[in-house]
């Protein structure tokens, strides 16, 4: 991977290749930090990174590369227990802290032995080689129940999506791109090294301050602006399209498929950018497939995420006329194993395709998902879609994001209920809503209004927080249709 780098840096040296809020490094400082810094770690070795996003992110990420350790980049702000679960799924050798030292306190109450660990910029000290994971990467991830796993990815597989993100960054080279993703969120790793190894300045920012998001593009005169839909929203609320940026002409959504709502106000806003939809899972690295929508063309309709790339295989999709089934995929991108509490889980099944979760049709434009397949809802024998009704919910201009989820019923077999990060007294016209573009099959029974909306460090919805905020408690009925104010 960092022969890449090489060549940029002897073709382009002088070149911005990444920057953060505090600094940059052209592409020749940044290959000569990654090299000399992969002197200090031991081949095989499991280095983990409690880092933000930023040069020594990237800087670690390329000398781990280099020497053949495995990199583990974990959220910098987590907590002693958050720490105490990944370390459970595999001990690292090293810990890299960042330079002021934030995360050392719960670092400390997570090990249960010493383990060497350094801030970056300090020489990192002597470790051994214990985990022996035969991976470049492990990729945390909650899944859909909480509980970290560590997705085992290996350097054929960081290639691979790095070559298949080809034929998109290359167009992009010697342009600039922002990120405001976490870099240790899948999607947010992903999009630095498709983009950095093909000569494109890669820009990211830690936190969400739209405003200083706002002076960094415009000072960099980014091509190229990427994130999840969330991002995009709050950008549109805002109001910040209206500002010139002249050098704008690709907005990149993932990783699933945005609303067509949202995508028609980008479109309104940016009539000259094109639009790219990129779909993809923690247990792959990159994309697995990507929408590419051009300036003036016609808009995606709900649920499409665009052809597989270059080394993806998808296992074959029902025609739209026909039931949906669950997407399959496979290829150098997608892991075959992670690693749980329990131990280590294949990932593939027998036909050497990993179950996405995602339920689907296919035709010759490309994938259309229909929701996941454990968060379909089953009302008196029929399937509901929740994503339907959270994107029809999240078109309402009150509505900042909305997750539709079950709960058990004794007549119907689950009632919908909506959580909706929204004015309470929006309620009225979002059941409006419902009843004009929604079967009465598909409608919720209830809205819930959380007072703080859990979410993710990735920013997205934490549907695990709401399921347990919607538990009944024992002195607690739920009635079959009501408005709640609810607290997490």
């Amino acid at each position: 991977m960092i022969g890449r780098l090489a060549e940029l840096a002897s073709a382009r040296p002088d070149d911005v290749a990444f920057a953060d809020v505090m600094s940059a490094r052209t592409f020749r400082l940044l290959h000569d930090d990654g090299c000399a810094l992969a002197a200090q770690l031991e081949p095989g070795a499991l280095v983990a990174a409690l880092l933000p996003s930023g040069v020594p992110f990237t800087t670690l990420q390329l000398a781990a590369l280099e020497a053949g350790a495995t990199f583990f980049p974990l959220p910098p702000d987590a907590t002693a227990t958050e720490l105490r679960h990944a370390f459970a799924l595999a001990r690292p050798d090293l810990v890299v802290l960042g330079a002021d030292g934030k995360g050392g306190d719960a670092l400390e109450d997570a090990l249960a032995e010493a383990t060497p660990h350094a801030a970056f910029g300090e020489r990192l000290p002597g470790h051994a080689a214990r985990a022996g994971l035969d991976a470049a990467m492990v990729q945390l991830t909650s899944g859909s129940t909480g509980r970290p796993k560590g997705v085992l990815l290996t350097a054929r597989a960081l290639e691979a999506g790095v070559g298949d993100a080809a034929p998109f960054a290359e167009a992009l080279a010697g342009r600039a791109l922002f990120s405001p993703m976490p870099q240790y969120h899948a999607m947010g790793g992903a999009l630095v090294l498709e983009h950095l190894l093909h000569g494109v300045g890669v820009h990211v920012e830690a936190r969400f301050v739209p405003g200083d998001d706002l002076r960094r593009m415009l000072e960099a005169r980014v091509a190229l602006l990427a994130g999840p839909p969330a991002y995009f929203r709050t950008l549109l609320r805002l109001g910040l399209f209206r500002k010139e940026l002249p050098g704008l002409r690709a907005l990149l959504l993932g990783s699933a498929a945005a609303e067509r709502e949202l995508l028609t106000g980008l479109r309104e806003a940016l009539p000259a950018a094109s639009l790219h939809l990129r779909y993809g899972l923690s247990e792959t690295f990159g994309s697995l497939t990507r929408a590419d929508v051009e300036a003036g063309a016609p808009l995606p309709e709900r649920g499409f995420v665009g052809r597989p790339l270059g080394s993806v295989h998808l296992a074959p999709l029902p025609t739209l006329a026909e039931p949906a089934v669950e997407l399959r995929a496979a290829g150098p991108t997608v892991a075959e194993a992670s690693l749980h509490a329990e131990g280590r889980r294949e990932l593939r099944d027998v036909e050497g395709f990993f179950p996405t979760g995602d339920v689907a049709h296919g035709d010759e434009g490309g994938v259309h998902l229909r929701g996941r397949s454990s968060e379909m809802i089953k009302r008196f024998g029929f399937r509901v879609d929740p994503s339907e009704i959270e994107q029809l919910l999240v078109g309402h201009p009150s509505v900042r994001d909305a997750v539709v989820l079950p709960v058990p019923d004794p007549l119907a077999g689950s009632a919908i209920v909506a959580c909706v990060d929204a004015p309470p007294n929006a309620e009225s016209e979002l059941r409006a809503r419902c009843v004009e573009h929604l079967g009465p099959r598909k409608r919720p029974q209830r809205f819930v209004f959380p007072e703080t909306f859990p979410r993710t460090p990735a920013g997205k919805p934490d549907r695990a927080a709401l399921r347990r905020l919607l538990e009944p408690s024992p002195a607690t009925a739920s009635p079959a249709s009501s408005t709640e104010r609810a607290s997490p």
